[in-house]
């Protein structure tokens, strides 16, 4: 469970790197993603059973290749000169995925400027929802190369991300089906 002194003590580290320089945040999928929901599907099992179902294959399938694709992503945007936290990066063992959840949506209000996505965010339950989140506040949104992508743009991706699923017989109830009024104002 997250000590609140834990999520002090790093918001007090990212302004003690940056000041008031806003940072460029990853939307990456970590624990989750594409590759989570193929091998629920592959299992027979709903993506949240995947770890105690199969956590050696989890761990090798979903989050080994998850973590990789953050590190190479993260790599090419900071040659870029952009501070960036790529989420995959921070591990605090006693945390909770509601933990990270909660301390990251601090972070994408607290510190950052700027959103950049990752392969297969659109997959991703929490990465929908830091899109989503990074909209509601109307932050830019980059893809891996820095192009700008605006709102509507992002949630038509999110709409054939959920069709493709769905054809592919794999879980689509954690999709948003509603646009943020935010999107309107992009």
């Amino acid at each position: 469970m997250r000590n609140i002194s834990d999520s002090d003590g790093l918001h007090s580290l990212i302004r003690s790197f940056f000041a008031d320089d806003k940072i460029a945040y990853l939307v990456t999928p970590v624990t989750s993603g594409i590759r989570l929901l193929h091998l629920a599907k592959n299992l027979g099992v709903e993506p949240s059973e995947v770890r105690n179902v199969a956590r050696d294959l989890y761990e090798c399938k979903v989050m080994k290749p998850n973590y990789e694709d953050a590190a190479a992503i993260a790599s090419v945007i900071r040659q870029n000169g952009r501070p960036l936290l790529n989420p995959a990066e921070l591990l605090i063992p006693s945390w909770q995925q509601e933990d990270y959840i909660a301390f990251f949506f601090e972070v994408m209000q607290r510190h950052v400027g700027c959103i950049y996505l990752g392969s297969g965010w659109e997959f991703s339950r929490g990465c929908l929802g830091e899109v989503v989140f990074g909209i509601k506040l109307k932050k830019p949104i980059y893809d891996s190369l820095g192009d700008e992508i605006d709102y509507d743009t992002i949630y038509t991706q999110i709409d054939l991300a959920r069709s493709k699923a769905l054809d592919a017989g794999l879980d689509v109830g954690y999709f948003p089906v509603q646009r943020e009024p935010a999107a309107e104002n992009k």
